[in-house]
């Protein structure tokens, strides 16, 4: 496991926060409680399992303030290559910004469910030509939960929850919970390519696409 408790958090050029296994066993937790978290230059916290029965580990991130991610290859992702089941992604912040590339992803290639991504932030989520993805290859997939009280503003940006697998697969869902829901030039998708797609559910005051 892997545990930070920092006033500030950035990680640039690469940098990286890896707690994953290659075998049998199950993937490490991430943990990161600061008062704001900037990843950028392809950096990227990831918790996977790899040819393992194991589940991957839960990313937990708490930040008081921000937490932004920019750029093509930056990523906060869990994923799971064997039977397990991809780890959960937690993020709680005040607001939340993904630009220029940057994703949240988590994935499943194997027999594994994919795992869920919850977002809950006090005011905003904000995303410029970026991701929000779970996606399952061979089993069900995960669902995504976005709780921002002001907004939720999509330009450029998708947030999309699919499944791969035979006809008894599930896709994931997607649920959004805000006062404003902005899509510019911008998509939410649940899809199946052979199972049953997932629901979206979106409950807003003042819907804009």
């Amino acid at each position: 496991d892997i545990v930070i408790s920092s006033s500030t958090l950035t990680l640039q050029n690469r940098a990286a926060l890896y707690a994953d296994t290659i075998g049998t066993g199950q993937g490490g937790n991430i943990g990161i409680n600061v008062t704001s978290l900037a990843m950028s230059g392809g950096s990227r916290i990831s918790s996977s399992t790899s040819d393992s029965s194991g589940d991957g580990g839960q990313v937990t991130i708490q930040a008081d303030n921000d937490i932004s991610l920019t750029g093509s290859t930056t990523a906060i992702a869990s994923g799971s290559l064997g039977a397990g089941k991809g780890g959960e992604t937690q993020l709680r912040a005040a607001e939340l910004r993904l630009a220029d590339g940057a994703q949240i992803t988590a994935t499943s290639k194997g027999t594994g469910d994919a795992g869920n991504i919850d977002i809950t932030v006090t005011g905003s989520f904000i995303s410029r030509n970026a991701k929000v993805s779970t996606s399952s290859k061979n089993a069900d997939g995960g669902n995504i939960k976005i709780t921002a009280p002001y907004m939720v503003h999509l330009k450029d940006s998708e947030i999309t929850a699919s499944v791969g697998g035979g006809a008894s697969t599930i896709g994931g869902n997607i649920s959004i919970d805000p006062q404003f829901v902005i899509l510019d030039h911008s998509k939410i998708i649940a899809n199946a390519f052979e199972g049953q797609g997932g629901n979206i559910q979106i409950v807003s005051n003042v819907f804009l696409a």
